[in-house]
């Protein structure tokens, strides 16, 4: 960034307590996950090309037609609505191809949330996927890294921050589909030691109580 002022980096401010301390929610849908023993993967954020919500849609097409194992215990929860009113086409085209290929099954649009239930999905999903193009740290992978989840993304901007296990090089439908299953393969002792370096890197860098210290710093 070009400025005759300095710039300084803060990172983001999450409120770790509030994300990684369980909470009682929809409890309808903690049932429903473990009957069916389901595969959670969920994407939270507003529903524009740039998000590339379209790769979930075609992910779950593949699983369908070709991961017959995998096809049963996958479901993709999207939380979100359009972020503008031509987006708006954008995330009625999707909600159409899901129900033309029939992947209802495979893919659950919740609409948008208020942060309280927003937190519930994130707490009892089993993994978070971001695929954003905008090459900024969305900050909703950084709230599922404090909540415990094992986040997969293309973000750019994540990548030097995450284990590569985590990372998807790029927007790929095969690529996706194999990650997936090397994640759900994972032992469970794999899977809490990513768990543990991601919480810990929003907790070094990214709470909120760092931000504050900073932001006082900056003034003294």
């Amino acid at each position: 960034m070009k400025t005759s002022k300095p710039v300084k980096i803060f990172g983001h401010g999450i409120n770790l307590n509030k994300f990684k301390n369980k909470i009682e929610g929809n409890q309808k849908l903690e049932i429903r996950n473990q009957e069916n023993n389901k595969f959670i993967i969920l994407s939270v954020g507003r529903i524009s090309p740039v998000k590339n919500i379209d790769l979930i849609v075609k992910t779950a097409e593949d699983i369908k037609l070709n991961e017959p194992e995998l096809r049963e215990k996958i479901l993709f929860q999207i939380i979100g609505g359009p972020g503008l009113l031509e987006q708006a086409s954008y995330m009625k085209d999707l909600e159409k191809e899901v129900h033309e290929k029939k992947l209802n099954e495979l893919v659950d649009f919740l609409g948008p949330l208020p942060q309280n239930e927003v937190i519930f999905y994130y707490q009892n999903c089993d993994l978070f996927v971001n695929f954003s193009e905008t090459g900024s740290m969305d900050k909703v992978v950084l709230e599922a890294m404090a909540a415990g989840k094992l986040v997969l993304t293309s973000n750019e901007a994540f990548k030097n921050i995450i284990p590569a296990e985590l990372f998807l090089e790029k927007n790929d439908v095969d690529l996706l589909v194999k990650k997936i299953k090397k994640i759900d393969l994972m032992t469970e002792e794999k899977k809490a030691e990513l768990q543990k370096t991601l919480q810990y890197e929003v907790g070094q860098n990214h709470n909120l109580e760092g931000l504050i210290k900073k932001i006082v710093k900056l003034y003294e």
